[in-house]
């Protein structure tokens, strides 16, 4: 009986993990020191930068999953993105406040019945990107030393993600709809502390994936000789990570922006498997979510590269 390709392909990665595994156990056995580090770098980002970031945020992701969205946004967004109206606030998470915090919402309102599958696994492609905040900062200002520079690529972002949520809402599936809240629902106490019980779970699985995707480009900057190589590796893997090895490249201010707004698009391994960690137990398909961060990465590169030309990068001076 011959093998399909399918077979051969399963064989395949069945191997390439097992080598990945055995790889990783020698490594901490013959270098332990050298896991370590990266594991205090990892947990060190966590504490100063994803935690105080994105953990008020989680917890308003959950509290905004269990909120009613006044009627000015809801029926704005439900009419643009052809969703539930009561997506709206899923997606004003989303859009500035990022990953988790736009999957939490949206997980969130899936549980409760509240939105469709269909609406959860469109929205999940367009409210998990970076956040604002750590875009204009970290990416902007540290590597670029340019705060507008920072500022630009949030506003691609933004568009880029519009975009994608208009383009989903096109092909929409109306074979089922939620039947939106009527009257007005306010927050309680114990909504307060579910969100914030949430938000703490969150950060676990957050700085748990940090930690680990830091030592998974420790091994790339060590190991990888060629700086350039293992900058893009590193950011392909975890953004912050990229942008740490990126900034200390000999590269002109035009280029890093270029490289930085497909990091930004792509969001990094380590994003999309937190992404994916938020939703595992939702029934979402991923799917459409991975391709659209293909598809994010292509379009604020091509956009970064057109102001770029354009203008002569004036604008990140």
């Amino acid at each position: 009986m011959t093998d399909t390709a399918s077979d051969r392909l399963k064989r395949i990665r069945y191997y390439i993990t097992w080598c990945l595994i055995t790889i990783g156990m020698v490594s901490v056995i013959k270098a332990p020191g050298f896991c370590g580090r990266y594991v205090m770098k990892g947990l060190e980002i966590c504490v100063k930068a994803v935690i105080p970031s994105v953990f008020p945020a989680a917890i308003l992701g959950s509290l905004l999953s269990r909120a009613q969205p006044p009627r000015f946004l809801a029926k704005p967004v439900s009419r643009i993105f052809g969703m539930s109206e009561d997506c709206a606030c899923a997606v004003t998470a989303g859009m500035f406040s990022g990953f988790p915090t736009g999957a939490l919402c949206t997980v969130g309102l899936l549980k409760s019945g509240r939105i469709s599958r269909d609406d959860a696994e469109r929205l999940i492609c367009f409210v998990s990107s970076p956040s604002a905040a750590f875009v204009a900062g970290s990416v902007g200002a540290y590597m670029l030393h340019s705060i507008r520079a920072g500022i630009a690529l949030v506003l691609i972002q933004l568009f880029t993600n519009f975009a994608i949520g208009v383009y989903l809402g096109r092909r929409r599936d109306r074979s089922y709809e939620c039947a939106r809240s009527v009257g007005v629902k306010s927050l309680s106490a114990r909504d307060f502390t579910d969100s914030v019980k949430d938000a703490a779970l969150a950060m676990l699985n957050v700085s748990a994936f940090v930690t680990a995707f830091s030592v998974v480009c420790g091994f790339a900057l060590e190991f990888i000789k060629n700086p350039y190589i293992s900058a893009l590796i590193c950011g392909a893997l975890e953004l912050g990570n990229g942008v740490s090895a990126l900034s200390s490249l000999d590269l002109s201010v035009g280029t890093r922006f270029l490289i930085a707004g497909i990091f930004v698009g792509w969001s990094g391994i380590s994003a999309q498997m937190q992404v994916l960690a938020v939703c595992a137990d939702s029934g979402i398909s991923m799917k459409k979510y991975f391709l659209s961060r293909v598809v994010s990465c292509v379009i604020t590169g091509c956009i970064c590269a057109l102001l770029l030309r354009f203008t002569s990068g004036s604008f990140i001076a």
